[in-house]
């Protein structure tokens, strides 16, 4: 599809048509999550406190090491 667009945009350019020229909007995926209960734990232990713990543990490195 996307070389049709090209191809359908490239002869309306060469025939000097240029309002005819554009690129379709996508049609949004439908994607579905499927998480069980241990990993949908592991993801809330991930976001609330693994990342933000390791935010500050590196502020806290680099702000001793600069200390020194």
């Amino acid at each position: 599809m996307p070389n049709a667009t090209f191809l359908a945009n490239s002869l309306n350019w060469l025939v000097a048509r240029e309002t005819l020229i554009g690129i379709p909007p996508k049609q949004p995926e439908h994607v579905r999550l499927s998480l069980s209960q241990s990993q949908m734990s592991k993801v809330t232990w991930l976001v609330l406190v693994v990342l933000p713990g390791l935010a500050v543990l590196l502020g806290f490195a680099i702000y001793w090491q600069r200390r020194r």
